[in-house]
């Protein structure tokens, strides 16, 4: 039987990498490949090295919560064709950018152009990882808090990373921000999903989203993979344990989903 994996990343570059096996199972429809979010705030941009083994589910994922499809995909008008990876590995990064106040206290002390500055800097380190998909965590729309911009939009237009998805988790008077994924791709099937309330700390959550990958071209058509970036809570280690749990139940009827047989093909 076909089945699903579910990894936990943390503080890595992540390689999905088709090299090592003697070939791509057309059993599953889907790939989950994930950048898991830091727990902590401060750490350095995350790496992490997956390779893909027969006969899984074609690879993993992070992540999990409540349904919301409030928050479109964003990107250019691509090219015919433009949107396929065709690399034999794909590069994943993950950064928590903290509202853009970089190693400041809080954010709300910092002038508008001091964030402009700190994000300009993010989005520089973006293009140096030559990552396809970056996930970002703690990504504000225009909030009071942190400059009255969207940072998201910032990176995009300050970055490569033209195609963006933003799910947004907390809001308020005072903020709106949440996770993020961008590539230099348009995605697909993106959607946001939101952890139940964590009370005194703000809602959390996840954004997900799909590209399409044939590496090297030898496959007839190309395999979706699915890319999260989650935030936990990162004030009680119980509330990450419950957020996880989610996650596992949540993914695991994703599995099922793209696993399962269709009635046509039971007969």
């Amino acid at each position: 039987r076909v089945g699903c994996h579910l990894w936990l990343f943390n503080r890595r570059v992540l390689h999905l990498d088709s090299s090592r096996r003697g070939g791509m199972s057309h059993g599953c429809a889907e790939q989950y490949a994930s950048a898991r979010t830091h727990l902590f705030r401060g750490l350095p941009i995350s790496h992490l090295t997956v390779r893909s083994h027969l006969p899984t589910c074609a690879v993993l994922a992070l992540v999990c919560a409540l349904l919301t499809f409030d928050v479109a995909a964003e990107c250019p008008v691509a090219e015919e064709g433009a949107g396929t990876i065709e690399s034999a590995v794909i590069r994943v990064a993950t950064l928590n950018i903290a509202h853009g106040r970089k190693d400041g206290r809080n954010q709300m002390l910092l002038r508008e152009q001091t964030i402009r500055n700190n994000l300009v800097e993010v989005a520089g380190l973006m293009d140096r990882s030559e990552a396809e998909v970056i996930a970002l965590q703690e990504v504000d729309a225009e909030s009071k808090w942190s400059g009255k911009f969207n940072h998201l939009d910032f990176l995009s237009d300050n970055s490569a990373y033209a195609c963006t998805y933003h799910g947004l988790h907390a809001s308020g008077w005072l903020y709106d921000f949440g996770t993020a994924l961008l590539a230099r791709r348009p995605f697909h099937d993106s959607f946001g999903h939101s952890f139940e309330p964590s009370w005194p700390t703000t809602t959390k959550g996840f954004s997900f989203a799909t590209l399409d990958w044939n590496p090297g071209g030898t496959l007839p058509e190309p395999i979706g993979v699915s890319f999260v970036s989650v935030h936990l809570d990162f004030s009680r280690r119980s509330v990450r344990r419950s957020q996880i749990e989610e996650m596992v139940a949540v993914l695991s009827e994703i599995c099922l989903l793209y696993t399962s047989p269709s009635p046509r093909d039971r007969g």
